[in-house]
């Protein structure tokens, strides 16, 4: 299976993009097809996803900033996201350090985009939150299409691209159900 698409690098940026701002599903879902996919070039993409997300974490950093309110009431909006996760996000963000907060929530699957929102609430110095964003969300990035990978390449004896893309999709599939279901959704 031959896999050429111009837009891939695109997408990748704006997957990040979405995700930091009003979409649900993660880019590691693009990364991890791609990894499966080409192999060559994934640090690329996951530099593109990484910046994607650090753009719309600031676009949602400036909302935090200058409409907390109105910020919430979007985040509530979207799908498993509720007024007690911002809540739970705020008092995690405000005990400190930001760094630790982000990073438990880039592993526990609480959406980035409320650690935004209440970062630039809390006045955390926008540079200060670029770097940490860029650092958590690529370490993430690094950890699952790292997985993928290895996973991939184990079973790449076995099965064919095509049956491991379909396993790929398939467990995503199974995340997202449990994920929307643990979430209350």
């Amino acid at each position: 299976m031959h896999f050429r698409f111009p837009g891939a690098r695109l997408v990748s940026f704006l997957w990040g993009f979405a995700e930091a701002t009003f979409f649900f599903f993660v880019p590691d879902v693009w990364l991890s097809f791609l990894v499966l996919k080409r192999r060559k070039g994934i640090a690329v993409h996951i530099a593109l996803a990484t910046a994607g997300a650090v753009a719309g974490g600031l676009l949602m950093y400036v909302f935090g900033a200058y409409g907390f309110a109105q910020a919430q009431v979007f985040l509530d909006a979207i799908p498993a996201i509720g007024p007690g996760l911002i809540e739970t996000v705020g008092g995690a963000m405000q005990a400190g350090p930001v760094w630790l907060s982000m990073m438990n929530g880039g592993v526990s699957g609480v959406p980035y985009k409320i650690y935004a929102v209440w970062a630039g609430h809390l006045g955390v110095p926008p540079l200060d939150f670029a770097g940490i964003s860029a650092g958590v969300r690529a370490l993430r990035f690094i950890l699952v299409t790292g997985m993928v990978y290895t996973i991939g390449r184990v079973l790449r004896g076995r099965f064919s691209t095509r049956t491991l893309l379909r396993i790929n999709g398939v467990c995503w599939a199974a995340f997202y159900v449990y994920y929307f279901y643990a979430m209350g959704f």
